[in-house]
């Protein structure tokens, strides 16, 4: 083949990558999406030692999570030089949250379009634990589930009594009462 058409071919194979690339965002081709976050109290200052928990969805359900405590200045990872990596599909979704007592836990969901994830901020406002919007995560999962079997580790007991504590003050006691039990099904072997 004539080196001059080889280079017109090699031109066009890389616009219709650019072309394809630019209809997808980075996290749909990605195995992992980066977490940064940085939770802050209704006057931008860091709420120290908050609960973040962020998981990923697609058609099938939740497929991964990840979950930290906020560091000194509010972020997370508490040492923000490498995000958290969430395991990631093609066409996932993201849910975030962040808990501290005293807090309405800020959620923030892709329903409707992306939402970035690598340097989002969550503002906490005072008030009451509980948010609706708690109820549409899939966490704590089923019992024997794959992703139920990680907070059996005795580590994850800050997460679980964050979700316990907020699921405590819905004013559904039925959905309460459902979401306590589940949270016991799968709660650590006493020590």
């Amino acid at each position: 083949m004539d080196p001059r058409r080889r280079a017109v071919r090699g031109v066009g194979l890389m616009a219709a990558l650019a072309a394809l690339l630019a209809g997808s965002s980075c996290a749909d081709l990605s195995h992992t999406r980066d977490i940064r976050v940085t939770i802050l109290d209704e006057q931008s200052h860091p709420i120290p030692g908050a609960i973040f928990y962020a998981e990923a969805t697609d058609e099938h359900g939740a497929f991964a999570f990840t979950w930290s405590k906020a560091g000194l200045a509010g972020e997370v990872p508490q040492s923000a030089r490498e995000p958290v990596k969430l395991p990631w599909r093609r066409g996932a979704h993201l849910a975030m949250v962040a808990f501290a007592p005293g807090r309405r836990p800020a959620v923030v969901r892709e329903d409707t379009g992306r939402v970035d994830s690598d340097g989002a901020v969550l503002e906490l406002d005072p008030g009451s634990a509980w948010n609706a919007d708690l109820a549409r995560f899939a966490f704590p999962f089923e019992p024997g589930a794959k992703l139920a079997v990680r907070l059996r580790d005795p580590a994850a007991l800050p997460l679980m009594e964050a979700f316990r504590a907020a699921w405590a003050s819905s004013p559904d006691p039925a959905s309460a009462e459902a979401m306590r039990r589940k949270l016991d099904a799968i709660a650590p072997p006493p020590q």
